[in-house]
């Protein structure tokens, strides 16, 4: 049997052929062309950049003809490596008169043999990572997962009719399929919001200690007691500061005073009974992730092995950048950017946690906006939910303000956007609805 490696890559010259022949032989099918084909998608070198040439004289509003694209090739020192005059002139041979349904199946084509040789470069690469063992198996695979779907996701670059696109939706509502929000369990914010939307990339931003992830975790188990399975990345909190968390608010036992050992013995009780109740829950934590392709790898994994309903991670800022070269702003917008396209792919809401720069500190009104999102305006672009949290007992306790937060929905793509108080139980890093007599 012929290795792999022996064996010579898919392609098709007769389909690169005729594609750039019927390009030559009527230019305005040119627009088709380019909307499905990339000059990286032909394998012979000299195809790719006649392509190339060819792009640049539409660019330049120019004839794309047998004697503009001579002289644009001999201008860019290409025409010798592509065959000469000759070369070009037989390549509208036996190529019939170009018509746009005969022009889409050659470029099909084009396609669909560089999408062949893209999964054989990758499977290869991964042998060879698989060989060198230089990291886990598992991250391995989770990069490579990642690569094999994008290969796939560009199967079909057509535009699709406003009919077409209408029908999809309509059909994904009638089945069930789309519109299943996601609660977050803080009932006045969901009133507000009406959740977290399928493919949504959300927000969820404060300044240090307000209680990020306090807010985020209460709405993950809420998640979770209502049967949606969650992924929770924290990336600054260890299992036992998570683990604390839950039990005390479930408890309501502080669980310092449990760690200290000075809890009353009813109060060992429930927190003893509490553990109990996590018992089958979907909510599942990685604390030992660094980067986006691990959180996208990890994501992929738990939504094939029994489906995914809400990702959240804790915290943007912390995550290693897989460009060491960029700076912190660019790094942030590769991150931000590569959230959106997760939850795109998985088509689950995507919960990203991130600080906020020093300005509310320098305002009269220390409420936080959205423009305070740090690092990185992408993150205020990118999002399609933006919430903010703010306590203003951490700027001069007052009883009217004690153990109040707000949560402000600086930015709903797809809906309302206001401000929701809520209590916050410090004891317990706890927040919670609050009562009506607080509400107004």
């Amino acid at each position: 049997m012929t290795s792999p490696t022996e064996r010579t890559l898919p392609h098709s010259l007769d389909a690169e052929r005729a594609l750039l022949g019927a390009v030559l032989l009527k230019a305005s099918t040119w627009p088709v062309v380019s909307s499905l084909v990339r000059d990286a998608d032909f394998f012979r070198d000299a195809h790719g950049r006649i392509y190339r040439a060819m792009q640049h004289l539409a660019d330049e509003q120019a004839p794309i003809d047998y004697l503009a694209l001579k002289e644009e090739l001999r201008r860019s020192g290409d025409l010798d490596e592509v065959g000469g005059p000759a070369y070009l002139a037989s390549l509208t041979d036996g190529v019939p008169v170009a018509k746009e349904k005969a022009i889409e199946h050659y470029a099909r084509i084009v396609c669909e043999k560089a999408r062949l040789r893209s999964l054989i470069l990758h499977a290869n690469a991964l042998l060879g990572q698989a060989f060198e063992a230089e990291a886990p198996a598992a991250v391995i695979v989770d990069a490579a997962m990642g690569k094999f779907l994008s290969i796939i996701g560009t199967t079909d670059r057509r535009v699709v009719s406003a009919h077409d696109a209408i029908r999809t939706y309509v059909s994904s509502i009638n089945s069930g399929e789309y519109g299943q929000s996601v609660m977050t369990g803080y009932t006045d914010v969901d009133d507000l919001i009406g959740g977290f939307k399928t493919s949504d990339l959300v927000i969820l931003g404060a300044r240090p200690s307000v209680g990020k992830s306090a807010w985020a975790l209460g709405a993950a188990e809420a998640m979770a007691l209502a049967g949606t399975v969650v992924l929770f990345f924290s990336l600054e909190m260890g299992l036992e500061g998570l683990s604390a968390r839950l039990l005390a608010g479930r408890s309501r036992v502080s669980s310092t005073a449990i760690e200290r050992g000075t809890a009353l013995p009813e109060e060992y009780a429930r927190w003893a009974d509490a553990s109990g109740m996590f018992d089958g829950l979907p909510l599942h934590f990685q604390s030992s992730i660094q980067t986006l392709s691990e959180i996208a790898g990890w994501s992929r994994r738990v939504q094939q092995e029994q489906g995914l309903g809400c990702v959240f991670v804790d915290y943007l800022q912390m995550l290693v950048p897989e460009n060491s070269r960029h700076q912190q702003e660019a790094a942030i917008a590769a991150i931000s950017k590569g959230l959106k396209m997760l939850a795109k792919e998985l088509r689950v809401p995507v919960v990203a946690l991130s600080q906020l720069s020093r300005a509310p500190e320098g305002r009269t009104d220390k409420r936080p906006h959205l423009s305070d999102l740090r690092s990185s305006g992408a993150l205020e672009q990118d999002c399609d939910l933006a919430i903010l949290l703010y306590r203003p007992s951490m700027h001069g306790r007052t009883p009217e303000n004690d153990g109040i937060a707000e949560v402000i929905v600086a930015k709903n793509r797809t809906g309302s956007t206001g401000v929701v108080r809520m209590c916050f139980i410090e004891s317990l890093a706890r927040f919670e609805n609050l009562a009506p007599q607080y509400m107004a």
